[in-house]
Order: structure tokens, then sequence, then C-alpha cells
């Protein structure tokens, strides 16, 4: 369950790369608005559909492992506990950088280009 729904961000764009033929040309305040906007709208998505999905999911299938709810720090520094959500951290982290920052960077990068003259686009 916890994979089909990080593949179903597995091409989660945070920036508008696709606007409709008659919302161009864009007003540059306008487009910094809109890309605002979605950034706001897409960090939220994030947050709320995925993020906290997954932690639900992980705080049912450990409850019975885990106390996700300690009160003290002494209970939480230094134990299994920690390295394991330190863990989680650095995997939904690498996730997240890997998948939506990428994807987002390329799909960037291949809204400016529409806007390039071919010849001046260097080949990588």
């Amino acid at each position: 369950m916890i994979a089909n729904k990080s593949y179903a961000f597995h091409n989660f764009c945070i920036f508008v790369t696709n606007p409709a033929p008659k919302e161009l040309p864009y007003d540059l305040e306008a487009f910094i608005n809109t890309q605002n906007q979605n950034y706001l709208l897409s960090a939220n998505t994030l947050r709320s559909q995925w993020r906290d999905y997954l932690m639900g999911e992980i705080q049912d299938i450990l409850r019975n492992t885990y106390n996700f709810y300690s009160v003290g720090k002494d209970q939480y520094i230094g134990t299994e506990f920690q390295k394991f959500m330190l863990k989680l951290d650095f995997i939904f982290n690498n996730y997240i950088r890997e998948n939506v920052v990428n994807f987002t960077i390329r799909n960037w990068l291949e809204f400016l280009r529409r806007f390039v003259y071919p010849g001046n686009i260097p080949i990588h």
C-alpha cells in the first residue's frame, strides 16, 4: 500500500509547465503568481496526501512495536526507535529528492527550452 501511494507521486511536478495556449504569453507578474500558488498547493498536497498517509500507515503497522507518543526526550534519544525514525526520514527525503525534485527540475527545463531557439540549446 505504501509503495502504491508513493508511486502516485513519482512524477509529481510542483510548477505549472503546461499552460494552455490561450494563457500565453504570460504577463511576468501573473506567471510568478501562478507558479507561487501552484508551489504552495503542491507542497500542501504532498504534506497532506502523501506524508500524512505514510505516517499513518507506519504508525498503524508499528504501533505494537514502538511507542510513537512517548513524552520525554530520555525515552527517545539514543533508542532503537530514534534510529528507526532517522532511517525513515532519510528514506522519505531521498525519495522526494530523487523523484519529485528531479522530475520537477527536468520538467521545468523542458518547459524553458520551448522558449529558446533550438540552435542555442547545448546538447548534453
